[in-house]
C-alpha cells in the first residue's frame, strides 16, 4: 500500500530511544538490514514448553504449525517492495 493510503493504528507510534541522534540519511549504496517479527498462525497450538509434551519436529511441519500467516508474509513482501 503506497504511503499515501496507509492508515495509522492508535498506539503503534514508535518513539525514538532515549538520547537518539538523527546523523543523517543512509547512504544511497549502503544495505540496510531488518528483523521483522510476524505474529504466528492463531489456528494452532502453542508451542509445547514442558518436556511430557514435547515432540520433535520436521522443520517443514514446525514452520506449517507454529509460522507467519501466509496472507502476513505476502503483506509484509507488499509493503517492502512498495519502501524500497
Amino acid at each position: 500500500m503506497p504511503a499515501e493510503n496507509r492508515v495509522s493504528i492508535k498506539g503503534s507510534e514508535k518513539k525514538p530511544i532515549t538520547n537518539a541522534q538523527l546523523v543523517g540519511p543512509v547512504p544511497a549504496g549502503e544495505t540496510v538490514s531488518v528483523t521483522v517479527v510476524l505474529r504466528r498462525r492463531g489456528d494452532h497450538p502453542a508451542i509445547a514448553v514442558d518436556s511430557d509434551s514435547y515432540r520433535p519436529h520436521v522443520r517443514e511441519d514446525y514452520g506449517i504449525t507454529h509460522g507467519a500467516d501466509p496472507n502476513d508474509l505476502k503483506a509484509m513482501e507488499r509493503f517492502a517492495h512498495e519502501h524500497i
